[in-house]
């Protein structure tokens, strides 16, 4: 997979997840709760991980199937505070 291709798999991973989360990323960059380069380091935190297939899966599962919430998501804090 090229860079450009991975970059976009892990932004949609991103977005995915932050709206899982109600996460509401477009509202806290117009608003500045976060900058573009936040938004920027949260894709690549989430290319530098090793489990994002379970991500994945769960919100495949709309959060309901087997699966158990990915808790060691590398972006959690943000998505939590952003979610409030």
């Amino acid at each position: 997979m090229s860079l450009l291709s991975r970059i976009d798999h892990h932004t949609n991973l991103f977005l995915r997840m932050s709206e899982a989360r109600n996460a509401d990323v477009a509202d806290a960059l117009m608003h500045g709760r976060i900058d573009p380069q936040t938004l920027r380091s949260s894709v690549f935190r989430c290319m530098q991980c090793d489990e994002t297939g379970k991500c994945e899966q769960w919100l495949d599962e709309d959060g309901e199937g087997p699966t158990p919430e990915p808790l060691g998501c590398r972006n959690r804090s943000l998505l939590e505070r952003l979610g409030r």
